[in-house]
Parts: C-alpha cells; structure tokens; sequence
C-alpha cells in the first residue's frame, strides 16, 4: 500500500469543535492542495460539525484531501492505560485533568497512523497559521518539535528521573511524527501511567509533554528542534514573521481574551467563515482582558500598545500637553505628561499614527494619518474605534461589545457549501 505523504493531525473535545473547524480553514488557506489526510482526534463532535468539516477539506483541498475522524473518549484513555493496569482508575474531576484534560494524550494517536503517513504533524487547536508549513513534510529525521523553558523536573515532579531534573523538556504543542522509530512511544506513554498511576496526576503538572520528553531521551533518535518560526508567542513583536501564532494559557486564546482577539485578528476572519458554513460557535464570553504569557525576556509586547492606546483615550487632553524630543538618532520622543494626575505615559514611535495602528495589528499599516495636536482630544477616539471596526470588532447601540462578520467573508471560501 502506497503511504501518504503529508498528514495533519488536530485534536479537541466536543466543546471545542469550532477551534478545529477554525483551524482547518485556516491551514487549507495557507497549505492548499498539498495535504494528502487529516486526522480529527474527537470526542463526540455533533453530526452536523463532521459533515462540515468534511467538505472543508474536500473542497478546499482540491479533491484529493482526505479526512479520518478517530474517537478519543475519557473512557478511551482510560482503557489504554488499563492494559498494563486493570485497576487504574481516575477520577474524572480530578484537578489536574480539569485543566489537561484526556485529549492532551490525544497527540499520540499520531503513532497509530504512521504505518500509513510518512509524516504527520500534529497541531493544538489554538493555534493559527500565518503561512505555509509544507516544509515541515520534509527533512530526515525521526520527530521534529520545540524545545520548551521548563525543566523535566516541573514537568514531572517527584517522577522524573534525576539525571533529567534540570534538563529542559520538549514541547508537544506542535510535533512533526516522521519515523516508523516513534510507534513504540504509545506504549511507553500509557505503561508509565498504568506504572506510576498513584502519583502521576498529582506530580506529572505537564503529563503530555512529560512522557513525550523522557520518551525522546532515553532513545536513540534523530530529533530536529523547531525555533520560534513555529512557535510564535501572540506577544511578541517578532512572531509577525512566524509560520505560526501558539495562544496558549487558559485565558490567552484567540477567542477569550479581547487583547488576542485584537492584536491577531485573523482568526477571526477563519472563524467566522466556519459560522457561515452552520458550525457550532464559541459561547465561553471573554475570559480576560489583559492576561500575558510570560515571554521569557525582554519583548515589545502588543498587548502594552494596546492598553495604552485604551488610556489614551481616557485621557482628559486639556489638562495635558503633548512634549516632542527629537535625539540624534532620529526617533521621536512622545510623551504625555499631566501636572494633575499620575499619569506618565511614554512612546517610542516614528509617528503617534504608526503607534495608534500598530496596536490593531493587520500585518501591514495600509493607512496613516497625522494628528495634530489641537485635534487629538476629539479625533483619537474615532480614529481607534474605526481601526477596530476595520478587524471586525464594533459595539452595538446598548454598548455591548461583539464581533461581527468581515465584509469579505462570503468571498473567502466561496466554493464551500453547506446545507442545513
């Protein structure tokens, strides 16, 4: 039997399914006509979603895409580990498994497939592709990820071996599966849980990542370390010339947090495109406002622009002046200052307009404009909420803040049909 060449490997549960109906139009947009199958690792994903989902692929990969949805229960799980452990049994409300649920281990089910793809690449579901990832199909070796910043010994706790404690594990949140080398990982994955299962879902903090980490260790295999091409920070200034944006944290996703939402809102020109066709929507609401992963040094952050541009706004201007510095290395010095609030609020930019736009990020600035000082109390307003319509994002009459559909939508995916 002749393999496929280049899988792609998506996992969620049923709450989730818009992410990878989201995502699926997203990566067909970027990656068109070169993926040969994808798996859809689910857990009961409505009848509806799946037919979607399924003509997203057929048309939007060409005819010659094909789609495998696989079922990964929690009772599934279960029942793996419960080959090497008959009496394994956890708790479903388990703390632990509250925030990684059983379908972080649903990665793995890439292995199972191996014998019928040459490569595979597995994605998490909050993740959006700013541009093709076809590479990724190529390149001799038996697994390709990203080195993480945590220690094996945080990933693990009081399980991981002492020659490891210091050494930083890998991350799961994008793996490329490409060696026949790997299948025997599944094993090992559910055979240390059965072994360890008193302890493991009170000290393994990141079981996936964990497992998969000792795994690669402790065999002789050919790993390539992915860098920050594909695993874009949605803080981070530089992730503009990433392959992919990686939302992780709780609150951080492009869906629950307004300054994600802002600062990357593309996804959300994929996901509602996914609404028009009849997939089922997110109704979680916003989860937080403000929230950023930790970046790890020192980064210019979106997130900072757009706050200030938010007490910008709240700024009354009559009791401020606006100060110019200019040094002797060109750039300007804006600074705001009051001599009746506390207020301190200073920045660096060529212009106040390049400021202003780079904060709803479009990937390139399409308009400027100047604002004189006289006008900035009256005009800056406006000007934001009207680059914030732009990406899709107004208020309606009673103030309530909602996303609506982006004009060109219906343009997008045209060929796509759906019936009700």
């Amino acid at each position: 039997m002749q393999k496929y060449k280049f899988g792609i490997l998506l996992a969620a549960t049923k709450d989730s399914a818009f992410t990878i109906g989201t995502l699926l139009l997203n990566i067909l947009h970027k990656i068109p006509n070169q993926i040969d199958v994808f798996y859809i690792v689910q857990d009961g994903f409505c009848d509806l979603d799946k037919r979607i989902m399924q003509e997203i692929v057929e048309f939007r990969g060409g005819g010659g895409g094909n789609l495998v949805f696989v079922d990964f229960t929690f009772e599934d799980f279960s029942a793996e580990v419960k080959k090497y452990n008959p009496n394994f049994y956890i708790d479903k409300t388990n703390p632990i498994l509250s925030r990684y649920t059983h379908m972080s281990y649903a990665r793995f089910e890439a292995l199972k497939f191996l014998c019928e793809c040459e490569k595979i690449v597995y994605l998490d579901f909050d993740m959006l592709l700013l541009r093709g990832i076809e590479e990724l199909a190529q390149g001799d070796f038996d697994v390709a990820c990203f080195r993480g910043s945590a220690s094996l010994s945080q990933g693990m706790g009081a399980l991981c071996p002492p020659q490891f404690k210091e050494v930083k594990n890998y991350s799961t949140g994008i793996i490329v599966f490409g060696s026949m080398a790997l299948v025997e990982m599944y094993a090992f994955v559910y055979r240390f849980i059965a072994e360890h299962c008193e302890d493991y879902f009170t000290q393994a903090k990141l079981g996936d990542q964990a497992l998969f980490s000792l795994y690669l260790l402790t065999n002789p295999l050919k790993i390539y370390e992915l860098g920050d091409k594909y695993y874009g920070n949605v803080s981070w200034v530089k992730s503009k010339e990433s392959s992919i944006i990686h939302a992780w944290g709780q609150h951080n996703r492009f869906w629950n947090n307004k300054l994600c939402a802002l600062a990357w809102g593309q996804w959300w020109v994929y996901y509602h495109c996914w609404l028009e066709l009849g997939g089922s929507a997110y109704n979680g609401g916003w989860k937080a406002k403000l929230e950023v992963p930790l970046s790890g040094g020192e980064v210019w952050q979106y997130f900072e622009r757009i706050a200030w541009a938010k007490q910008i706004m709240e700024i009354p201007m009559e009791s401020y002046e606006l100060i110019v510095q200019v040094d002797f290395k060109n750039k300007l010095k804006f600074t705001f200052a009051g001599i009746d609030k506390s207020i301190f609020l200073q920045v660096y930019s060529k212009s106040i307009y390049t400021f202003v736009l780079e904060f709803c990020h479009k990937e390139n600035v399409i308009t400027s404009k100047t604002i004189n000082r006289k006008d900035l109390n009256s005009f800056l307003p406006q000007f934001i909420e009207s680059q914030m319509r732009n990406i899709g994002f107004v208020r309606n009459s009673n103030k309530e803040e909602k996303w609506v559909n982006f004009k060109f939508l219906r343009n997008v995916f045209c060929k796509i049909k759906c019936k009700n």
